[in-house]
C-alpha cells in the first residue's frame, strides 16, 4: 500500500495455497477501507488473477508454490509461507528438495540483493527443515515465538513500545490458553509439540545420544556388585510441568552400567518419597 511500485513474490508448500493466499491479497486491496487508505494503490485490472496481479504503477504480487519456478521474474520483497507439509517432514528427498530450491532459485530473484529481503514464516516441522536449514548456515535475524513461553520475553518495537510476557505465559491466550495447549500436547505428542507449537523441533533420535548406542542384554547374563538409582525430580505436578524421572543402573566388576529400570511419573515429592 505504502509502494504501489513494490513488487512481491510468495511462495507455499502447494499451488492452492498459494493461489488461496493470493485471492485473500486481492479481495484486501479491492476493499473499500484499502482503497481508502492508499488511495495511490490500484490493480491494474478489474478482475486480475489470484495469482499474478499487478498494480498500476508496476508493482504486483506473484504466488507461487514452494519448489516451482520463479525465473524470469524478480521482487523487492520475498516471502516463504509454510515450504513444507507436515507430512513430507520425515522425507529427506522432500526437505532437500525445498532446500535446494530456495538456493537455487529464491535469492537470485531478488532485484536489489542490497535492499531486498527474504521473509520465511512457517511452523517448525523437523530439525533440518529449511529454517533449521538457513540457521544452520548464519546470517538470518530469528524471530521466535513459542506457543509457551519458556523464558522471560521482551521486544522493543520500532515506534520504541515494549512488549513481552514471563515464562509460562501463553503466546495468545485469548485463542490459545494454558489449558488448550495442554490438550494438545496431549493430543499430538511431545516430540510435534516442540516443534510446531513451540518451534523448538528436536531430532526423533536424539541430537547426541541414540538408541543404537544401547544394546540390550539379559540381566541373567549378568553379575552386578552395585545396584545405583540415578533421580531428577520436577517441582510441581501441572499438565506443563517435567515429569519426575528416576533411572536404575547395575554395576559389574568391571564398572560397566547397565540400565535396569526406568521410572517416569508426575507426583508430588511425599508421593516420591513413598516411591
Amino acid at each position: 500500500g505504502h509502494d504501489p511500485s513494490s513488487r512481491v513474490i510468495v511462495a507455499s508448500y502447494g499451488a492452492d495455497l498459494a493461489g488461496k493466499f493470493g485471492a485473500d491479497t486481492r479481495t484486501v486491496m479491492q476493499s473499500r477501507w484499502y482503497r481508502d487508505l492508499f488511495p495511490a494503490t490500484r490493480l491494474l485490472s478489474v478482475a486480475p488473477a489470484v495469482s499474478d496481479f499487478s498494480t498500476t504503477l508496476q508493482g504486483g504480487r506473484l504466488a507461487v508454490s514452494a519448489g516451482g519456478p520463479i525465473t524470469g521474474r524478480g521482487a523487492g520483497l520475498i516471502v516463504i509461507d509454510d515450504p513444507l507439509k507436515a507430512s513430507d517432514a520425515a522425507s529427506d528427498v522432500e526437505r532437500d528438495r525445498i532446500n535446494a530450491w530456495f538456493d537455487q532459485n529464491v535469492v537470485q530473484r531478488l532485484d536489489d540483493k542490497k535492499t531486498g529481503a527474504i521473509i520465511v514464516v512457517m511452523q517448525r516441522l523437523h530439525d533440518e527443515d529449511l529454517t533449521g536449514y538457513l540457521l544452520e548456515k548464519g546470517g538470518w535475524e530469528h524471530l521466535r515465538l513459542p506457543a509457551i513461553a519458556e523464558d522471560d520475553e521482551r521486544f522493543r518495537l520500532a515506534n520504541g513500545n515494549i512488549v513481552g510476557r514471563d515464562i509460562g505465559e501463553a503466546l495468545h491466550p485469548a485463542r490459545e490458553p494454558l489449558e488448550t495447549l495442554a490438550a494438545l500436547k496431549h493430543s499430538i505428542g511431545a516430540y510435534d509439540f516442540a516443534g510446531q507449537y513451540q518451534q523448538d523441533p528436536a531430532p526423533r533420535e536424539g541430537g547426541l545420544v541414540h538408541a543404537e548406542h544401547f544394546p540390550r542384554q539379559s540381566p541373567d547374563n549378568v553379575r552386578f556388585d552395585m545396584t545405583v538409582q540415578s533421580w531428577d525430580t520436577a517441582h510441581k505436578t501441572g499438565e506443563l510441568n517435567d515429569y519426575s524421572v528416576c533411572s536404575t543402573w547395575g554395576r559389574t566388576s568391571e564398572r560397566r552400567y547397565h540400565l535396569l529400570d526406568v521410572f517416569r511419573a508426575k507426583l508430588a515429592f511425599p508421593q516420591l518419597l513413598a516411591r
